[in-house]
């Protein structure tokens, strides 16, 4: 959803660059926007806070979401002061571009993130935790082995994280995050 409504203020964006039009209000446009600004920073660092806190990646996205809603917010104020004070009312269509490209930039890391989530990747910081010593060439016991990717699942439920690792030649060992 993120990613189409950067694709709409592109659309939008081009056609006031097209078509121009006088903008007004611009001081209760920057107020609305600033009030706005201060209300989704709050609500979305709750969001990452609780979701970081119960695992869920909803929550983790959702409040990204908002975040990022505000960093676009303080590019907007500065557009719309820059509006103010010069009369340039291309300046909007052209911050609208910016913002835009950044807004379809960040849907795609929030999608890229859910599904990495969902498809079960391979957590690399469970990787180096998780694993036996394992023999080196000269045959002494030193490392952690590298366990093949298919072969490590993680699961996490509130309160009860759960890491396996599967390698070749060790026993399957369970740990819990930065724990053998």
């Amino acid at each position: 959803m993120i990613a189409v409504a950067g694709l709409v203020i592109i659309y939008e964006a081009i056609n006031n660059l097209q078509h121009p039009h006088e903008i007004g209000s611009l001081d209760f446009g920057i107020l609305l926007v600033a009030v706005a600004a201060a209300v989704n920073f709050g609500v979305g660092f709750l969001a990452v806070k609780r979701g970081r806190k119960n695992n869920s990646l909803a929550l983790i996205a959702s409040g990204t979401h908002l975040k990022s809603d505000t960093y676009y917010s303080i590019g907007i104020i500065a557009g719309l002061v820059l509006m103010r004070f010069t009369g340039w009312a291309w300046v909007d269509s052209v911050v609208a571009l910016i913002f835009a490209f950044v807004i379809i930039f960040t849907g795609l890391k929030i999608v890229r993130s859910s599904i990495a989530g969902i498809m079960d990747e391979v957590d690399e910081e469970l990787l180096k935790n998780c694993g036996h010593p394992q023999r080196t060439p000269g045959g002494e016991l030193g490392g952690r082995p590298q366990p093949p990717h298919h072969q490590v699942r993680q699961r996490a439920a509130p309160g009860f994280p759960f890491h396996g690792a599967l390698v070749p030649e060790c026993s399957p060992s369970p740990c819990r995050s930065g724990q053998s």
